[in-house]
């Protein structure tokens, strides 16, 4: 059955409200978080068969896909091609991918992944921030990379700051 203009690209509905988030069309790698906080993480496509959605509608337009970064380059080099025939195409280039499976926003992660030449301020820094037992902290320090906090990038900022200082290696990571 022909897609009507503006109907969504899932479900074929005309008006659907369902949005497709920043969750890549091969492989099925959900960046959402990373994409929300820094833009980043991937990108969208718009392919050969991109249908805008009418004017006043909502949802997804057919044509439109998400890509992460490992697969975001090819699928823009098939770009002139329809969705469909390129998600064949980057199959054949990169395999099948086992299907995706709805799993909850998390917020991303602040881990030290280096202690560091400090790490006598490091234990100070961590100890302040996570209120935990000196032992504690010392055991995180021992296993050399841990989690710090999860939340907002701007709510541990002062803190990956802090460490960063004190000669820790940090990385903010998008689960």
């Amino acid at each position: 059955m022909p897609r009507q203009a503006g109907s969504c690209s899932s479900c074929q509905t005309l008006g659907c409200s369902k949005l497709k988030p920043p969750i890549c069309h091969l492989c099925g790698k959900d960046f959402r978080s990373e994409n929300q906080h820094t833009g980043g993480g991937g990108g969208s496509v718009v392919f050969a068969d991109y249908t805008p959605l009418l004017p006043g509608l909502g949802g997804h337009p057919h044509g439109l896909e998400w890509f992460c970064d490992l697969h975001l380059q090819a699928a823009s080099e098939l770009r002139m091609e329809t969705a469909d025939v390129a998600l064949e195409l980057l199959q054949v280039g990169f395999g099948k991918f086992p299907p995706y499976r709805p799993q909850p926003h998390r917020d991303p992660e602040l881990w030290v992944t280096d202690v560091g030449p400090n790490p006598s301020r490091i234990f100070a820094i961590i100890r302040e921030s996570r209120w935990e037992s000196p032992a504690a902290v010392r055991a995180l320090l021992q296993e050399g990379k841990f989690k710090v906090a999860q939340g907002w990038p701007r709510s541990f900022a002062q803190l990956k700051g802090s460490l960063i200082e004190a000669g820790a290696a940090v990385v903010t990571l998008y689960p």
